[in-house]
């Protein structure tokens, strides 16, 4: 069984190598990576990959930076993580590495670490006070994700306390104080930092439900 310790110089580099956002049998890596989802030092934080594309049962969970004086090795954070879960919550015990840019997530072979599965995009780890990032991608570009159906947005019909569908010719004057509501409703998420649709916040808390996006560019409509 791969042992999990750093890997030698020359794993390294091999590591190094492989950083193009590496994909191999459709496993790649949508969180973290780039400008916009960056990682908060010392909180959780979420890696998410394309877990339905990928034959690979499991792997094991790395961070690199090819910037020694901010990461003298790579480093494991997962021993052996199962592709099915399709996201992680990394634990805020496990992000101690210091603020900067260069950093990639990077999966390996369980057994040989050498054997690059996947790896990121680079991605900045910054203090607590930059916020969470604003979105995350999804796979398949937000697609058929809470109420969102390619290009097109949509609110499901929801039911009344009764359970009921409620045709609104029965109750014409519903129509204005339900508009009125969800304005309110919106004006409180937003007042909360919530942010969502498909491209969810990655920190996403019970308390901030989901606005609706723009499914084609993962805009949040506001």
């Amino acid at each position: 069984m791969f042992s999990l310790t750093k890997l030698s110089l020359a794993s390294l580099a091999l590591v190094g190598a492989a950083y193009a956002q590496v994909s191999t049998s459709g496993l790649s890596v949508l969180v973290p990576g780039g400008p916009d989802l960056w990682w908060l030092a010392n909180q959780p934080n979420n890696i998410k990959w394309t877990c339905e594309q990928t034959a690979f049962p499991d792997f094991t969970i790395w961070i690199n930076n090819s910037n020694t004086t901010l990461l003298t090795a790579i480093t494991p954070l997962i021993a052996i993580e199962q592709n099915f879960n399709c996201d992680l919550l990394v634990s805020a015990e496990l992000v101690t590495m210091p603020i900067g840019t260069g950093y990639t997530i990077v999966l390996t072979d369980p057994t040989n670490g050498t054997n690059v599965y996947a790896s990121s995009a680079e991605f900045e780890i910054k203090a607590l006070s930059a916020g969470v990032p604003r979105v995350e991608r999804d796979a398949d570009g937000c697609r058929d994700c809470d109420g969102v159906e390619g290009n097109r947005l949509q609110r499901p019909r929801r039911p009344n306390r009764l359970g009921l569908r409620l045709r609104s010719w029965r109750f014409p004057n519903r129509r204005p104080q339900r508009r009125r509501l969800d304005a309110r409703r919106d004006e409180r998420r937003r007042a909360r930092g919530c942010r969502g649709g498909c491209c969810r916040t990655a920190l996403s808390a019970p308390s901030c439900p989901f606005l609706y996006v723009d499914a084609a560019w993962c805009r949040v409509v506001m």
